[in-house]
């Protein structure tokens, strides 16, 4: 599973070999995750290549082409570096969509993950939601786990019933390592540990762990740092021998691959990983840190929760900043306003929970740039959130956040608000697998394509007049800035050049100056462009990252940014002083002229007969470890079961079976679930004995109404009907011999229903042998019912209360 981008969710591997279970009654059957909303119905198809079945819905060919292209590179790529051929054909999911690979049945996703990959069938499911690079990227993380599982296990499935396995940085770090790239936000995570002193190490569970606030799971970053550690003081072969270790390692009991294949102790590794990392990064060391040439806005921590900057807008008047923060307390994304002179926290404007929206939408890859844009008037401020089975933009009051307006976007992933001055928005989206940019009227709801062509375009800014727009497109790998008239952004110039990112422009003030972050250094720095004479600045020399870089109005020379440190993104504010890093030459590309695409390693011609559709449930395939459960009583009872769970390939149909038993009693289950469309069904047999009974509540009726409306005037002799045919229930006190007769009518909220015939009933007084109830005191004590008949009831003991009646009217018991 990859998750490169979102902070704060500290998430775990998820690999899909644990047994899913959800406890009913005696034994704990598997659960095939949640139901999944279904927005939409995919006509599935598959396209078999040399060493993929690629299922896919886009009726887009040369989608196709690209994702067969891309695959087949990764595999070639990562069977050469370990020198091993894959056991079967791989199966890929590929959504068009993050929305739509958001209703899969197969996965637990969520915003943020990008891919997925699991050993049961080696199956992996991916969205084109990315430029081609990172698509490129991203497969050859999801294959390289696949390839551990095949390295490990041998075949599909065989990792469902593996009892030991190797923690989760093996994994993560190694996918990461063979993509061959350490992406911006990776490397800013990895330097800013190292810089600060808060390197993680693996500890006595073998596990990478951190004794300090991290951004994501270390297995990650810190995972992929480890790999190329292991090759650089063990030589080119380093990972394959590691990964032979771990082939042998025994079924059961502790693995430690790193003393198998390397002979190092762990605290020894500790230490010479640590002093790599250190000299590794030491250029960064006798670099700036913020706080050496800035002054903090915050929000500052522990001060407030609102200590993680994701983006953020000034005020047109420059008193006052809208910041996108996590709020630690909430575990929300919030808006929140602060004072630029001294960086209070003066409101949270989205503060509790709202129907609007179910989440605010943000990014903390910097490049696509800001999450949040304040109008030129000062009256709204725009950001998107997530709304049903996709996004609206949301303007509200930056007095109180109040709503304004809301307006549902059809396209995906938006992103990018920027204001216009004349009170329309622009912003970024995936449509059909493209990024452009878009531009929204507020008034009339209408939604145009300013681009509209095969370019990933990110970050739009627009000049203080509204007539140049500035923005980012993907050159060879790298992000450059392009400037384009407003009203033709068919002609280009490029601003931008030479090796690294430059993204996020901002214009000045005035118009005569764009201020963007570059990391031709390694690090972000600030830097301006001035856009007369083409004079290049970078203003400070940074070890980490500062972003977003914003203009104060009516404050000439300052600027506001975001620096990433200590784990966390700040606001800070400073009077910009700069170092001449030379003249950058314009370049105005011809209209129909784009910046060379990517190009995958290996190229494919698409058969349109081998196109076929996925029809029907198809073949059926076990999907987790069946449990299995046998217990013998010291009295020779026996307790013991098994469920199984099968589904399809694409997990639209489950398939339930289970079997248990307690002593003589045997129960049995089956379930077909259709979870394909948005309306979906089961249809389930069972047989239950059950011995002991489902938890339930009682009422207390006779502490709450009083006799006369219960129709109960005289106590019955024992369990069962009174005069009127109420049922009643005898309570026994314990340790006193009295008893209290309850009765009992359907209507009565919480009571008991009438039953159809009276009850053959034989009560046992005493708790018979072996009974798995514990003497509780004065504890309602459940006693075990053995009935003659299809009806069952259990007679209980319950506490004498009468000097204290608030205590009832409702006790657990098992009926």
């Amino acid at each position: 599973m990859r998750l490169p981008r979102r902070p704060l969710l500290l998430v775990g591997l998820v690999l899909g070999w644990a047994a899913l279970a959800s406890a009913q009654g005696f034994y704990e059957q598997p659960y095939y995750g949640k139901n999944k909303v279904q927005h939409g119905n995919f006509a599935w198809k598959s396209y078999q290549t040399d060493h993929f079945q690629l299922y896919f819905y886009n009726e887009d060919l040369e989608l196709l082409k690209s994702v067969a292209e891309l695959s087949e590179s990764a595999y070639q790529k990562i069977s050469r570096f370990l020198k091993h051929e894959m056991s079967v054909p791989v199966p890929i999911l590929y959504y068009t969509t993050y929305t739509d690979f958001e209703q899969t049945n197969l996965f637990p996703v969520s915003e943020g993950i990008l891919g997925v990959s699991e050993p049961a069938l080696y199956r992996i499911g991916i969205y084109g939601d990315m430029p081609l690079d990172e698509l490129q990227s991203l497969v050859e993380h999801e294959l390289a786990h696949v390839f551990e599982f095949d390295l490990l296990w041998g075949k599909p499935g065989a990792g469902l019933y593996a009892v030991s396995q190797p923690p989760a940085w093996v994994f993560e770090g190694f996918s990461e390592f063979a993509t061959e790239t350490w992406s911006p936000w990776s490397a800013l995570i990895v330097r800013d540990a190292v810089l600060t002193d808060r390197i993680p190490e693996i500890g006595p569970g073998g596990e990478v762990v951190s004794q300090t606030f991290l951004p994501r799971d270390p297995a990650y970053d810190f995972g992929h740092a480890i790999y190329e550690f292991l090759n650089h003081k063990y030589g080119e072969t380093a990972t394959r021998e590691f990964w032979q270790s771990l082939k042998n390692s025994p079924l059961i009991g502790k693995r430690d691959p790193l003393k198998r294949a390397f002979n190092i102790k762990v605290r020894d590794f500790n230490f010479e990983f640590k002093k790599y990392l250190r000299e590794k990064n030491k250029e960064f060391l006798l670099r700036d840190s913020p706080e050496d040439y800035s002054n903090p806005l915050g929000p500052s921590f522990p001060a407030n929760p609102y200590y993680f900057d994701l983006s953020h807008a000034v005020s047109p008047s420059g008193d006052l900043l809208a910041g996108l923060s996590y709020n630690l307390k909430d575990q929300e994304v919030d808006v929140v306003l602060v004072a630029t002179d001294d960086g209070r926290v003066l409101k949270n404007i989205t503060r509790g929970f709202t129907n609007s929206w179910e989440y605010i939408k943000y990014e903390v890859d910097a490049s696509k740039g800001k999450n949040i844009d304040w109008s030129p008037d000062g009256d709204r401020l725009a950001f998107f959130g997530r709304d049903g089975d996709k996004y609206s933009v949301y303007i509200v009051s930056p007095l109180g956040g109040a709503l304004i307006t809301k307006i549902r976007i059809s396209v995906d992933q938006p992103h990018a608000p920027c204001f216009l001055p004349d009170g329309r928005l622009l912003f970024t989206a995936f449509r059909n697998g493209l990024h452009d940019i878009y531009r929204l009227d507020l008034d009339t709801e209408a939604v145009a394509n300013l681009t509209g062509d095969a370019l990933y375009e990110k970050a739009p800014a627009v000049s203080p007049d509204g007539k140049t727009l500035a923005y980012t497109l993907r050159v060879r790998g790298f992000d450059k800035i392009f400037l384009s008239p407003i009203d033709n952004l068919k002609k280009k110039t490029q601003l931008t050049f030479g090796e690294g990112n430059t993204i996020t422009p901002c214009f000045s003030a005035d118009g005569k100056t764009l201020f963007f972050s570059g990391d031709s250094r390694g690090a972000f720095n600030i830097c301006s462009l001035d856009l007369a004479t083409g004079q290049l600045m970078r203003h400070g020399d940074v070890r980490t990252g500062n972003y977003f870089p914003a203009p104060l109005p009516g404050r000439p020379g300052e600027i506001v940014f975001s620096s990433f440190h200590r784990g966390a993104f700040q606001i800070f504010k400073v009077r910009i002083e700069g170092t001449v890093e030379g003249t950058s030459t314009f370049a105005d590309l011809p209209e129909d002229a784009a910046p060379k695409a990517f190009e995958p390693i290996v190229t494919l011609e698409i058969k349109k007969d081998k196109i076929a559709p996925y029809k029907g449930i198809g073949k059926l395939f076990l999907a987790n470890r069946p449990p299995l459960d046998a217990f013998l009583a010291s009295d020779g009872s026996f307790y013991g079961g098994s469920a199984l769970l099968f589904t399809d390939l694409l997990a639209n149909h489950a398939f339930y079976l289970e079997a248990s038993q307690v002593r003589s009693f045997r129960s049995y289950s089956a379930a077909d679930l259709n979870q394909r469309r948005r309306i979906q069904f089961m249809a389930s047999a069972f047989k239950y004995t059950l011995f002991y009974y489902p938890p339930l509540r009682l009422f207390r009726p006779d502490l709450v109404f009083p006799p006369d409306l219960l129709g109960c005037h005289r106590p019955p002799d024992d369990l069962g009907r009174d005069g009127r045919g109420l049922l009643s229930v005898q309570q026994i006190l314990p340790g006193r011999g009295e008893h209290r007769i309850l009765p009992l009518r359907g209507g009565v909220p919480g009571s008991f229903c009438r039953p159809r015939r009276q009850l053959p009933v034989l009560l046992e007084r005493e708790r018979p042998r072996g009974s798995a109830f514990p003497d509780r005191g004065d504890d309602p004590l459940p006693l075990p019912l053995r009935a003659r008949g299809r009806k069952h009831l259990s007679c209980f003991a319950l506490p004498d209360t009468p000097d204290h009646p608030e205590l009832l009217p409702e006790h657990e018991f098992r009926g």
